[in-house]
């Protein structure tokens, strides 16, 4: 019998040598990898996975010419030939450490969030956070102390020091940091994950893009 053209492709994770690469930040490597690499030791012990951050522009073209299997981001890629699907969302916090004077605040204003000193987190060498921008709008403008490429230093920076970080809920939760809301609107942190429309079928992809999808979720649910 003929296989349907939108049936997808027979796949034995159990038995598959496949390798997988994936373009993560430090970030979303820190949210997921354990967690990924958990359901993958029981479900595929002979799957590997290759992780490496890869340039947005550069993103559909990889996944075109197989160079990755998926992307992580939060933008989703100006291409007819990917597909995406919204896997992580969360709020934005301020961390800070334990006893730092803003945690003797019930609730934050403007005024007290301008007083602080923060750390922007970015790969670029310019550029403003969703926080940021958002304070921008408002003619507003925090004072960034310190700009570093990688989130996963931050935690025992904020812990020794008195500046604080703009970051999601979750993350500041995951690494025990105390934390209080943002005095203003911000929109959510949002990630997708991208894939080529060519895999759409692939039993292959359709299996790793369902345990990225639970593992987003396990970190949700934390």
């Amino acid at each position: 019998m003929q296989k349907s053209v939108n049936e997808p492709d027979e796949f034995d994770p159990a038995t598959s040598q496949k390798t997988f690469r994936i373009s993560l930040g430090d970030i979303n490597e820190g949210r997921i990898l354990a967690i990924l690499m958990g359901k993958m030791e029981k479900q595929a012990p002979n799957i590997k996975l290759e992780c490496y951050y890869s340039s947005r522009d550069q993103v559909p073209h990889a996944l075109a010419t197989n160079e990755l299997s998926f992307a992580v981001d939060p933008f989703i890629p100006n291409s007819k030939d990917t597909n995406s699907m919204k896997v992580f969302s969360d709020r934005f916090v301020v961390a800070h450490r334990a006893n730092h004077p803003v945690s003797k605040l019930s609730e934050m204003n403007l005024d007290e969030m301008l007083k602080l000193k923060y750390i922007n987190i970015s790969n670029r060498k310019r550029g403003a956070s969703v926080v940021e921008m958002e304070m921008q709008k408002m003619q507003l403008q925090p004072e960034i102390a310190l700009r570093s490429q990688h989130y996963q230093v931050t935690p025992e920076i904020v812990r020794s020091t008195d500046l604080c970080l703009l970051c999601s809920e979750t993350f500041a939760k995951k690494h025990g940091l105390s934390y209080i809301e943002i005095p203003i609107n911000v929109p959510p942190l949002e990630q997708y994950l991208i894939w080529h429309s060519s895999d759409d079928n692939d039993g292959s992809h359709i299996w790793m893009r369902n345990l990225i999808i639970e593992s987003f979720e396990e970190v949700s649910s934390l």
